[in-house]
């Protein structure tokens, strides 16, 4: 997504030791060395990305959106039916995509980026249980997990 947060190296924490972060920023720049080209839907998202991943004067950024996301639009009925099938959803229902990302005010030294979940589960699916599903899919950096044993059918 945007980065409408700081990330990379424009996100230092407090927490993490000048030890810790000298590493990270190391880290950073080395890597950004190594990339070459770096997909981006827009020129906010190449300035910011630019700075936070210390991407060096050989890397490419090239605005042609995110290959991923895009797959996802302008699909037809019949993909749309497919993909349904694949995944095991049932048609009469609707899908909701939540993909909650990390929040840099919830990092634990020595454990990561943590989520609380913001939403009231149990009002969702009094209200919408029969008629949704909702396909969860948390941000990779986010190390705490989550039980939904008591969502079944309705959180994937």
């Amino acid at each position: 997504g945007t980065p409408l947060k700081k990330i990379g190296c424009d996100a230092l924490h407090k927490e993490m030791g000048k030890k810790e972060q000298k590493r990270t920023l190391k880290k950073y720049e080395r890597e950004g060395q190594m990339i070459d080209f770096l997909p981006s839907p827009s020129p906010f998202y190449t300035e910011k990305i630019k700075s936070c991943f210390r991407l060096g004067k050989q890397a490419q950024v090239l605005e042609e959106g995110y290959p991923r996301n895009d797959s996802l639009f302008g699909r037809t009925r019949e993909e749309g039916e497919n993909l349904r099938e694949k995944l095991g959803l049932p048609e009469e229902k609707k899908v909701i995509l939540y993909a909650p990302t990390w929040r840099d005010d919830q990092h634990t030294a020595g454990t990561g980026y943590t989520y609380e979940l913001g939403i009231d589960f149990d009002r969702l699916w009094a209200a919408l249980g029969e008629k949704a599903v909702i396909l969860f899919r948390a941000h990779y950096l986010i190390s705490n997990g989550f039980d939904f044993d008591k969502y079944q059918g309705f959180i994937r």
